[in-house]
């Protein structure tokens, strides 16, 4: 039609954030007990908007529909910490009370057309849960060469009139077979109340903490751990650890669930009672004393993900499964008072699950009113592997540079540093872009070089 304009337009806006404020209070009871009273207060927040619009410059026509997920963590915590050293062990004894505050998953989406409000912004949905603990903590040796750290957690956590009660041992041997060499085992069961839950697909990824409730079991997890560590004559030490870890009442978005979806709530999205295991061996060279101290880390793992409606029940690599980890870093005293360091990082990218294939699919019911063509509504793409593709490895360089100087009442520290030195264009998230009939992979960066200042007074 002569004259006829269409116009699209779509943006996507990510905002998260942490805030944290503390109080501590530290006394001295005699020569042997010591003791820490601690009050906490933090606040996660999480918003990913989308917004799509059309206009029809023709009729003078613009139709808005935007897309809001959004989600808080907010947690009031205080806790205490008792030391108390004996003849020949040393004694830790403690207690936690948490508070969450919890707006897990809301969804809000508004459509209008000009300025009539088609479809309004709905309610947020709140939720609150508590949790207390006791622990015990006692260090001793067995005999000369041996040392074992043996403790317990005691926890209880409310949520929706639902409690969950767990017991959480744990257990450090320490051999030191000859004067530079020492073997170390551990155990530890863990319980976790809050869940990560995270979509592996291209586009914005949305890492919600969403809570353990009366029909999603917090998380727990086994660890093994076996280790040796060696020290040179030099003063150089060097580790091995070899650790396996088990992970329980896991959580997992459903296959072909819409995120942005605001017919389900956020707990009919997810599968629930996965399975995780994680297995890995770490190794560490470090230098302690010189003027030159540093480490040099590397870490192989990996980190899978089970589940019966995914994958038909098989592992699956989890999306943060980061199968080569590498860090340098390197500190140097130049002066009494100048001190050089550089850190540089190197990791394999996250897991994604990316389409292996597609088809257009026609809407038979819907025409074009101009035209009365049929209209090809979209790309329907085909998944196969779940995580089966990487993104690409993300590393980068930070430098800095620290000014120490005395004053007669404290100790001023000026610091200069870079972060991404050589400005590595890391991948935040992929998308895939159409242009001309042809589908295209694409990344989205976040920080290039970025260059900060500080100045710290201590007194």
């Amino acid at each position: 039609m002569p004259g006829f304009s269409q116009e699209y337009n779509s943006s996507s806006v990510l905002k998260w954030g942490n805030s944290a404020a503390s109080l501590r209070w530290y006394h001295v009871f005699s020569d042997k007990i010591f003791n820490n009273v601690t009050l906490a207060y933090t606040k996660y927040r999480y918003q990913n908007n989308y917004k799509y619009e059309s206009i029809n410059s023709t009729e003078n026509l613009t139709f808005t529909d935007e897309l809001n997920l959004h989600s808080t963590v907010n947690d009031v915590v205080i806790k205490t910490d008792t030391e108390i050293p004996l003849r020949k062990c040393n004694l830790k004894i403690g207690g936690q009370y948490s508070n969450h505050f919890f707006i897990p998953s809301s969804i809000t989406q508004s459509q209008s057309l000009n300025d009539s409000v088609l479809i309004s912004p709905q309610s947020e949905t709140k939720l609150n849960a508590s949790d207390a603990s006791i622990y015990g903590e006692f260090l001793f040796h067995i005999i000369k060469n041996v040392s074992v750290n043996l403790g317990i957690r005691s926890e209880v956590y409310w949520v929706n009139k639902k409690e969950y009660y767990s017991l959480q041992p744990r257990a450090i041997i320490n051999y030191q077979v000859i004067h530079s060499w020492a073997i170390k085992a551990s155990f530890c069961k863990m319980q976790q109340n809050i869940h990560l839950l995270t979509n592996s697909n291209t586009g914005l990824p949305t890492d919600l903490w969403l809570p353990a409730t009366n029909k999603i079991k917090p998380e727990t997890s086994k660890q093994f751990t076996l280790g040796l560590a060696h020290t040179t004559p030099r003063n150089y030490e060097f580790s091995v650890e070899l650790y396996h870890k088990k992970i329980n009442n896991l959580i997992e978005y459903k296959e072909g669930i819409l995120l942005f979806g605001t017919a389900e709530t956020w707990e009919e999205k997810i599968e629930k009672n996965g399975e995780g295991k994680v297995n890995g061996i770490e190794f560490l060279f470090q230098k302690k004393e010189g003027r030159t101290t540093g480490w040099i880390g590397y870490t192989l793992s990996k980190n899978e993900r089970k589940f019966d409606n995914i994958e038909n029940g098989n592992y699956f690599p989890f999306r943060y499964d980061q199968r080569h980890d590498f860090s340098i870093v390197l500190n140097y005293k130049l002066t009494n008072n100048i001190f050089l360091s550089a850190t540089w990082v190197y990791h394999s990218g996250n897991a994604i699950t990316l389409p292996s294939g597609k088809y257009q699919l026609y809407n038979m019911n819907y025409s074009d009113s101009y035209t009365g063509d049929r209209v090809v509504m979209e790309d329907v793409h085909i998944y196969s592997e779940k995580n089966g593709y990487r993104m690409p490895a993300y590393h980068k360089l930070d430098v800095g540079f620290n000014y120490i100087k005395k004053k007669p009442k404290g100790e001023a520290t000026w610091t200069l540093g870079a972060i991404n030195l050589y400005n590595r264009q890391n991948a935040y998230y992929l998308f895939l872009q159409e242009k001309e009939g042809v589908t295209k992979l694409k990344q989205q960066s976040l920080f290039p070089i970025l260059v900060n200042f500080g100045y710290l007074y201590a007194f």
